[in-house]
């Protein structure tokens, strides 16, 4: 399953469970700027006090009906270890926060990620 197909599914099945579903985009684009050359990233993360990230941010959050912030990063089949430092401080610093956070490949990793926070 690719990535593409995973963010799919498991979107689908997050809005099936009465969850608020939100993707980010994540990449830069090169605007047409007089040949400055300079990329503009789509999104940005920062804690206070600490450098500013342009990589990293998740692909999916869905806020559940139980008032529960999930944060996944979606990977394709066979991939998950492809996750890079940014993401994986991305996932850590939402987890310290009290966010529920996962790796998925599949509908099944979501399933074992909301266990136990109300979400039926």
């Amino acid at each position: 399953m690719s990535e593409s197909s995973v963010i799919a599914a498991v979107t689908e099945f997050l809005l099936y469970k009465g969850c608020l579903v939100i993707r980010f985009n994540s990449g830069a684009v090169l605007p047409d700027d007089n040949g400055a050359g300079r990329f503009v990233p789509f999104n940005r993360w920062q804690v206070l006090g600490q450098d500013e990230e342009i990589a990293g941010v998740s692909d999916l959050f869905a806020l559940t009906p139980a008032g529960v912030w999930l944060i996944i990063e979606a990977k394709d089949i066979g991939k998950r270890a492809n996750v890079s430092p940014a993401q994986r401080r991305f996932l850590a610093e939402c987890a310290a926060r009290g966010a529920v956070c996962c790796i998925a490949c599949g509908v099944e990793d979501v399933e074992r990620a909301l266990e136990g926070v109300g979400v039926e």
